[in-house]
């Protein structure tokens, strides 16, 4: 399957977000604490295809991506305006865009923009139609802030599993929901389904191209959220 991005604003909208992201990165690099790691020299490239969020089951804003490490450091993974991890699939790449935003500052305390070979990704689609994207290893990348290309150490296993979703006021209910937010006073985030939450880890459209889901022929934002298991297991 296809999402014809050029029925929605979601292309305009990520050239946007590139061009804040120029801004940011040479805001950042003088910046003591920034990390900025990239697979190419100028910190980025052109993206034309759909990137997809990683998600944590019952996502809140302090909760909101799935798991990433570089050199055995895990990157944050809480939400902020123009902070995202995401995934984009080609035919023989998978990229991986993680970046999180000192708004305020307009810095970045991390980036990575990562190229990778899908033959260097141990992907695998079991029976339950759970799709498990991982890799581990070290990586030749371009450390922004010196110029210099240097070897990191990556870690994830971003997982999508059978999308379920619950209502909101009955998802605050389930064992699981009490489990993991049991004496926290937090709103759940956003995953902008109406009256529904995704109560698995899951692999999200980005906001830019899931609020076009109207343009792209369907009823709900939910109803996108299905398609994302048959678009990843027909690109990878």
């Amino acid at each position: 399957m296809e999402f014809d991005l050029n029925k929605t604003d979601y292309l305009s909208q990520i050239k946007e977000m590139q061009e804040r992201d120029e801004k940011h990165l040479e805001n950042s690099k003088n910046n003591q604490d920034s990390i900025l790691y990239s697979s190419f020299k100028t910190g980025g490239m052109k993206i034309d295809f759909p990137l997809f969020e990683p998600r944590t089951a019952f996502t809140t804003p302090i909760k909101y991506f799935q798991n990433l490490y570089i050199n055995q450091e895990k990157w944050p993974f809480v939400w902020r305006h123009d902070s995202t991890r995401a995934i984009g699939i080609t035919k023989n790449h998978i990229y991986l865009l993680s970046k999180h935003l000192y708004p305020e500052e307009k810095v970045f305390s991390h980036y990575l923009f990562l190229k990778l070979n899908k033959k260097e990704i141990h992907i695998t689609i079991d029976e339950t139609n759970s799709i498990q994207i991982s890799f581990e290893g070290e990586k030749e990348v371009y450390n922004l802030k010196t110029g210099e290309k240097e070897n990191i150490h990556i870690q994830f296993n971003f997982i999508q599993k059978p999308f379920h979703k619950t209502q909101k006021h009955r998802a605050q209910h389930t064992a699981m929901y009490k489990n993991t937010y049991r004496g926290k006073n937090i709103t759940q985030a956003a995953s902008k389904f109406e009256d529904y939450t995704v109560t698995v880890s899951h692999f999200s459209p980005h906001p830019y191209l899931l609020n076009d889901f109207k343009k792209l022929r369907f009823e709900k934002r939910s109803e996108m959220q299905k398609s994302v298991f048959d678009y990843l297991k027909e690109k990878i």
